[in-house]
């Protein structure tokens, strides 16, 4: 039976519009790592899922330096400055006119010597969640309807949570276990977004450089 749906800790949702909570920026910055990998690793995670699902995730397009620096009004941000863990937001209106925003927090890298071993959560498994805390993603398409989905990895679960048009907090969340397909769905946008470069954290991509 659906619940009803928690609000959502990374992105703001109230009266029917969906907006991104006050940003800040750190200097905690994840080595760039092999991003054709990353969008792979989502795109082979949404053939398990049924297209109701599998659509509205199909993000891995949006989740990348070039098109959100080309983009007006995509962003990516580090929210919450100061406190522990790695977070990163994107916030985008898509070709469509719906709008993307990805909320993702993973755990701290270990302190080692080589700074890019420390980034051990993007050499796991696609199937190990470890360093993935919370990843969430809203779709909002053009009549104001939303669709949301959540990795909660403290609670060892993923769901998926649906706004109605008319807006308000009336929405409604359906859970699905850890061992659901939309598990490593959720964990590989995650890992996708621990990809990219936010403003604070680097030059932009050189010319010519792959991002796909």
């Amino acid at each position: 039976m659906p619940r009803r749906a928690p609000v959502l800790l990374g992105i703001a949702v109230a009266g029917g519009a969906l907006g991104v909570a006050c940003d800040h920026s750190d200097a905690r910055t994840p080595p760039v790592r092999d991003r054709d990998a990353a969008a792979a690793e989502l795109r082979a995670a949404l053939t398990a899922l049924p297209p109701a699902l599998a659509e509205p995730l199909a993000v891995a397009p949006y989740l990348n330096d070039r098109w959100i620096a080309r983009t007006p009004g995509a962003e990516c941000t580090v929210p919450d400055a100061g406190k522990a863990g790695v977070r990163r937001r994107v916030h985008a209106r898509l070709p469509d006119a719906s709008a993307l925003v990805v909320y993702v927090r993973a755990a701290e890298p270990p302190a080692e010597t080589d700074r890019d071993a420390a980034w051990h959560v993007f050499e796991r498994e696609p199937t190990d969640t470890n360093g993935i805390e919370r990843v969430e993603i809203v779709r909002r398409a053009r009549d104001g309807t939303q669709l949301g989905f959540v990795w909660d990895a403290p609670r060892g679960r993923a769901s998926v949570v649906r706004w109605p048009a008319e807006g308000g907090y009336r929405a409604e969340e359906s859970l699905h276990p850890r061992t659901s397909p939309l598990t490593p769905a959720l964990v590989a946008a995650g890992r996708r977004v621990l990809t990219l470069r936010c403003p604070a954290h680097g030059p932009p991509l050189p010319p010519g450089a792959r991002d796909r």
